[in-house]
């Protein structure tokens, strides 16, 4: 059977991201959706500390502000809302370092591929939904994280528009690395079965049919187009999204457990014909 996913989008840590609309904005002021993410990522090893995963925008007063962030803070995966880390922040934080310090040995850092599912569960209006991020969860490799929740004061907001490779906790942070095969769940609890399924012992397989199905769905590699930038087609709705400062080499040819790939797929140097 041939490898499903052979490519995926390199963002350099300083300004890339990938953006677009996001299915289901917030319908009113203080208003947010639950949602389910999964995606995978090959962390450069000498990566920053903090870098962010996904971002949500909205797009209160001068549309600047996250209402939702997903990635690395001090090397812990953390899940925030609105106020981020600051003090009035709502957010979730696996209570292990994934540095390959913490009782598990998790090196998110390592060079290699690793598959992150991460539950929001905020669905109700403002500061009512406070105490749901305790409800939140994380999974690393197929793997449920142990965490930690806080319940800050910052009223919780939906977001209007997605951001892939950015977020923010008290200053923009950005993905040093590749990713590739995002989606995300509208008002979905992903269960422990539906991980392992994704997860698929480190290989990626198709999810546009996957039940629950997806809302939104990103090859982030396959399915791209360039002209000037990425423009990357959401498999399953119309919700399409486009890269911000990366030139036509930031697709690459590496997924999980696929390497070297351009117009051939898994061929090293020494598999070339001789002229």
């Amino acid at each position: 059977m041939a490898q499903y996913t052979n490519f995926s989008i390199n963002l350099d840590g300083t300004a890339d991201s990938v953006d677009g609309a996001i299915d289901t904005p917030r319908s009113a002021w203080n208003t947010a959706v639950i949602r389910s993410f999964s995606f995978w990522v090959k962390l450069s090893t000498g990566g920053g500390v903090s870098q962010g995963f996904i971002g949500g925008w909205s797009s209160y007063g001068t549309k600047n502000r996250y209402s939702l962030g997903i990635g690395l803070s001090n090397d812990y995966l953390t899940l925030a809302y609105d106020g981020m880390w600051n003090t009035n922040g709502n957010r979730c934080q696996s209570t292990n370092l994934l540095d390959g310090s913490g009782p598990s040995g998790y090196d998110i850092k390592d060079g290699n591929w690793h598959h992150i599912v991460v539950y929001c569960p905020m669905v109700a209006s403002g500061a009512a939904d406070r105490p749901n991020i305790h409800n939140a969860k994380m999974w690393y490799d197929g793997n449920v994280l142990p965490v930690t929740t806080t319940e800050g004061t910052a009223n919780i907001r939906g977001m209007d528009d997605l951001s892939i490779g950015s977020s923010y906790y008290g200053g923009t942070k950005w993905l040093d690395g590749n990713i590739t095969e995002l989606a995300y769940w509208n008002n979905t609890e992903l269960t422990n079965g539906n991980v392992t399924a994704i997860y698929n012992s480190g290989t990626p397989n198709d999810i546009s049919s996957f039940s629950p199905t997806p809302t939104a769905y990103y090859r982030l590699g396959e399915k791209a187009t360039f002209s000037t930038n990425w423009t990357i087609e959401d498999q399953i709705g119309s919700y399409d999204v486009t890269s911000v400062s990366v030139g036509i080499e930031g697709r690459e040819g590496t997924a999980p457990n696929s390497i070297n790939n351009g117009l051939t797929v898994n061929m090293d140097a020494a598999d070339r014909v001789a002229p």
